[in-house]
């Protein structure tokens, strides 16, 4: 498999009289495959994950790049956080229960 990434500018966008430029990560993955046995037979797939990672705004001679923070991720880094949480004290009450039943 093949994965090529790189950070891409898009297409211009004009507005009161600045060029907006989104600045996007693209990855693209390739993966084939082909056998020759009784027959001839191949496949292959793929994808494109776009990511946008701020905007380059031009006013003249000057440049400001500004980033577009990624909220979905940043809430389920803290939905896994909880879970884990949660798994972490359901283990340790049960170990404790187990531990409370044998002593009495």
């Amino acid at each position: 498999m093949e994965i090529e990434t790189e950070v891409v500018r898009g297409r211009p966008i004009r507005a009161e009289g600045r060029r907006l430029v989104p600045v996007v990560r693209r990855t693209v993955g390739v993966w084939r495959r082909a056998t020759i046995g009784r027959g001839v037979s191949a496949w292959g797939g793929g994808f494109v994950r776009l990511h946008p990672i701020g905007i380059v705004v031009e006013a003249g001679e000057e440049e400001q790049f500004t980033p577009i923070p990624d909220e979905t991720r940043r809430i389920l880094r803290r939905y896994l956080a909880a879970g884990a949480l949660v798994m972490f004290l359901s283990l340790l009450v049960g170990w404790m229960a187990g531990r409370a039943s044998k002593e009495g």
